[in-house]
């Protein structure tokens, strides 16, 4: 990219190194992250609000009676991932339900992995009466994984996933889901970069967090409200 002299980038890191990152900040490329924060770089960046998210994701089983929450996530150390699980906690410390670290399955979102964590999530002692996935992708395997085990979604089980991927509606039992707001996050983060590119130079860094909202479908056990689509 910079030996074809781009004028901007728009930057989803994914990886845990960031050097280039940083080599792009010192060699004044106007760049803005998406979806993503790194721990000691200063730069523009515009983010889904995750722990407001996971907060929702938690909040709503726990309002319809559920107390014993299991969440799968990933041991990935991405901004997302440490803002979830603070998401996840918050909501059970309001309602006074007891954060335990035995509930919190850590893999790597593998199809393999999530199966195996729902199977882990379901051997534990009480068995748990809900699901938080950390991605859609997660949620549907392990619908999966809890078929094949004979627990019924929402009965046994609520499940509720992160992302609202277009096919969550479709799932074999719809899926309660965490949206975000992915056409806002377009729109938003590449009017900052034309911004920072029309007007060149040092400027104060812009960080805009925009709020995800709860879609409710069957998998939660509730049925759908004027919020839902």
């Amino acid at each position: 990219m910079l030996e074809k002299r781009v004028d901007g980038m728009l930057v989803q890191p994914v990886a845990q190194a960031h050097d280039h990152l940083r080599l792009l900040a010192d060699m004044k490329v106007p760049f803005v992250l998406i979806q993503r924060e790194v721990p000691g770089l200063v730069a523009d960046a515009v983010v889904t609000d995750n722990m407001f998210g996971a907060y929702q994701a938690v909040d709503h089983p726990v309002e319809l009676g559920r107390r014993r929450i299991a969440y799968l996530t990933t041991h990935l150390e991405l901004s997302p991932v440490r803002d979830r699980i603070e998401g996840y906690r918050r909501a059970l410390v309001q309602h006074d339900v007891l954060y335990d670290e035995r509930l919190v399955s850590r893999g790597d979102l593998s199809a393999a992995a999530a199966a195996e964590s729902a199977r882990a999530a379901l051997a534990a002692t009480p068995r748990p009466d809900a699901i938080f996935a950390y991605n859609d992708l997660v949620a549907i395997r392990c619908l999966r994984a809890l078929r094949d085990l004979g627990a019924r979604v929402p009965d046994d089980v609520a499940l509720v996933g992160f992302d609202d991927i277009l096919i969550a509606e479709f799932f074999e039992v719809p899926l309660t889901t965490v949206a975000q707001p992915t056409q806002e996050i377009g729109q938003t983060a590449t009017n900052l970069l034309l911004d920072r590119i029309e007007r060149g130079g040092p400027h104060a860094h812009t960080r805009i967090v925009l709020p995800p909202r709860l879609v409710v479908r069957a998998s939660s056990g509730a049925p759908s409200r004027s919020a839902s689509r």
